[in-house]
């Protein structure tokens, strides 16, 4: 239900952004820049390391979530995009001695990058290749909990560190205003969770205006 609230939120905003936009781009005797809104699934594959706290995460299981995308264009193939991508639930536990120790770690990861995405000048069937580079801000939140011979501990911890983004895509237009995206990302974070990244896998429809 929380997931379905902030994906309609997030509708809402990129579409009253873009109507926004589009009416002050639009002047007399100009030609209005193209902007597109993307909706989608992300599914993400981590590469974590060691927490502060020297916890092992590399053996977090895989997630999925949703995101959303805002872009317009620069010139001819060239684009700038916002996005925010919000991935629940990367999950590690492990129990030793029939559960007498015990604990687990989840991770919800929350992103906001700008990008620059380049379509490629090159068509296959229609389908229309392209790469991505961006930088942005990953937010970070942990539950850590801890179970030995029956005494138990519950850490939480949020931090908000600077991230990049590298990747690489295709881009296939049904229509001149929809268009399906598959994109291939490796997103890593700095300074402080510098431990944090992971491949992220998304679809999306691309709404064009």
């Amino acid at each position: 239900m929380k997931q379905k609230a902030v994906l309609a939120f997030i509708v809402l905003v990129l579409y009253f952004m873009a109507q926004s936009a589009i009416a002050e781009e639009e002047k007399p005797g100009e030609e209005s820049k193209k902007l597109y809104i993307g909706l989608g699934f992300s599914y993400a594959i981590p590469k974590m390391g060691t927490d502060q706290n020297r916890i092992d995460l590399s053996q977090m299981e895989n997630t999925k979530g949703f995101n959303a995308k805002l872009g317009f264009t620069l010139k001819d193939d060239l684009f700038l995009e916002a996005e925010i991508n919000n991935l629940q639930n990367f999950y590690w536990a492990e129990s030793l001695y029939s559960g007498a120790i015990a604990a687990h770690v989840k991770l919800d990861i929350l992103t906001v990058i700008l990008s620059g995405k380049y379509l490629m000048p090159l068509d296959f069937w229609g389908v229309q290749p392209f790469v991505t580079a961006g930088a942005g801000g990953l937010y970070y939140s942990a539950e850590n909990y801890y179970f030995e011979f029956g005494s138990s501990s519950l850490d939480y911890r949020h931090d908000f560190q600077p991230c990049i983004k590298v990747g690489l895509g295709a881009e296939y237009p049904i229509s001149n205003t929809i268009a399906i995206a598959a994109e291939a990302s490796y997103v890593k974070a700095f300074l402080r969770l510098d431990y944090v990244s992971y491949y992220n896998y998304g679809l999306n429809v691309l709404f064009y205006f």
